[in-house]
């Protein structure tokens, strides 16, 4: 009987099917709300958030990530792709950036269907298009500060997550 119990506790929890909510963030390189979805695979989790409030400065993010979830420690680490377009008067600028962090859950407090999760996220331009502009692969050498290149921010995810 101790075995089975012991094999049950250390067998790796399912990860909900899907997943939809909103991801609040504090910093400055990207919108504070935005809204996000993803389903899930075994440990594998893929990830699209979209930005609601682009029409308000006409700066658009979207992500596409994919996590890996540690089994049952709450933790996992991600990476992923960040296009950014910038709306301007003469035609649009595109960034591109990659994008990885990690993601640990945080208590449900008898919600089983909702969840929260905290986070951090490095984020690193690699190149930039457009807005009649010749293109830039950004290599660290050309001058750009690192405050122009890399960022670094934290997040909140609030989501429902149906029981796997």
């Amino acid at each position: 009987m101790a075995g089975v119990c012991n094999a049950e506790a250390t067998a790796p929890s399912r990860l909900p099917p899907w997943h939809a909510g909103i991801e609040l963030r504090p910093g400055y390189a990207v919108h504070p709300l935005r809204v996000g979805a993803g389903a899930a695979w075994g440990p594998f989790e893929a990830r699209l958030v979209l930005d609601p409030l682009a029409f308000v400065d006409g700066i658009h993010d979207l992500d596409l990530s994919g996590a890996y979830w540690l089994g049952d420690s709450g933790y996992s680490f991600w990476a992923g792709w960040r296009p950014t377009t910038v709306f301007l008067s003469d035609g649009a600028t595109w960034q591109h950036s990659v994008l990885t962090g990690m993601l640990a859950r945080l208590p449900t407090l008898g919600l089983a269907a909702f969840r929260a999760l905290v986070g951090f996220e490095l984020s690193v331009m690699v190149v930039q298009h457009g807005g009649g502009l010749p293109p830039e692969v950004n290599c660290f050498c050309d001058g750009l500060t690192l405050s122009e290149t890399l960022g670094f921010a934290a997040l909140l995810r609030l989501e429902y997550a149906p029981p796997g």
